[in-house]
């Protein structure tokens, strides 16, 4: 007889009613593990050194017959991958087993949290691989355990905890998406600010500059051309200065004559 956790007896297909087969989208009712366990002297039970959660795996059957257990699962929505992963596990399981004390163990979980057990098989004695007609290749897997190997728990899976991990952990990664596009954001505009430094530095004007900033060009040559204008103009003046005052220097002790008065012209107007 099976019973819940508060007691209370529970027939054997209303608990495989929520590990076996699929829901309305083909999606698996439940999910299985494999993992292996080495065995301690003092007869616990350490820590996996391997394990593997096949989440699109599909039970498909359980089957009880007195000492041997069937189960069969179908890969139909997985990579071929992890099929393979699984029996080479299982291989494992039967190449090491001859030199050490090992523990195979499954446990198939209900993914609907009005599940009432939780279906354990431990060290499968044969694993074989078929062919699925809805998989349309050799996506089954059947593997045959010891029914005295074979056992359910209480289903005691407390979701309110399991939601409020799950919503932890995506605040924590939207913060850190946040906090990454802060950074990033910051980031362009330190380039920005760089860039720009880089092409007033280094960069000549090949006529790719502003509206604004040729306009100011533009002024900016008025300015100095009016200046150096002005300065010509004065160094001009002062150069026709003295070039006079070299000439009256000159004409200071020449005497003229009649003969040059003579062919002096007179000014007229």
């Amino acid at each position: 007889m099976i019973t819940d956790k508060n007691g209370k007896e529970v027939k054997l297909n209303d608990i495989l009613d929520f590990l076996v087969g699929t829901d309305d989208d083909d999606m698996a009712k439940s999910v299985i593990d494999f993992g292996l366990y080495p065995i301690n002297e003092d007869k616990t039970i350490g820590a996996p050194y391997k394990y593997l959660v096949a989440v699109e795996a599909i039970v498909t059957y359980v089957s009880f017959m007195g000492p041997f257990t069937m189960m069969e699962l179908d890969f139909r929505n997985a990579d071929v991958l992890l099929i393979n992963q699984v029996m080479k596990i299982v291989e494992q399981f039967h190449s090491d087993i001859n030199g050490e004390n090992l523990l195979m163990l499954s446990s198939i979980t209900s993914l609907d949290r009005n599940a009432s057990h939780i279906l354990s098989l431990m060290n499968p004695l044969v694993c074989v691989r078929g062919y699925s007609e809805s998989g349309k290749g050799s996506t089954l897997l059947q593997m045959i355990y010891a029914t005295e190997n074979v056992g359910f728990s209480p289903f005691e899976v407390d979701f309110a905890k399991v939601e409020a991990d799950i919503e932890r952990e995506m605040n924590e990664l939207v913060a850190a998406q946040v906090t990454a596009e802060s950074m990033e954001a910051a980031d362009e505009e330190i380039d920005d600010s760089n860039n720009e430094m880089m092409k007033e530095m280094f960069t000549p004007d090949f006529g790719l500059r502003t509206e604004d900033e040729k306009k100011q060009d533009a002024m900016d040559g008025v300015r100095a051309s009016y200046g150096s204008e002005r300065e010509s103009a004065k160094i001009e003046a002062r150069k026709n200065a003295r070039i006079g005052n070299a000439e009256k220097s000159k004409l200071k002790d020449v005497k003229t004559t009649d003969k040059d008065k003579d062919d002096i012209p007179e000014n007229r107007v």
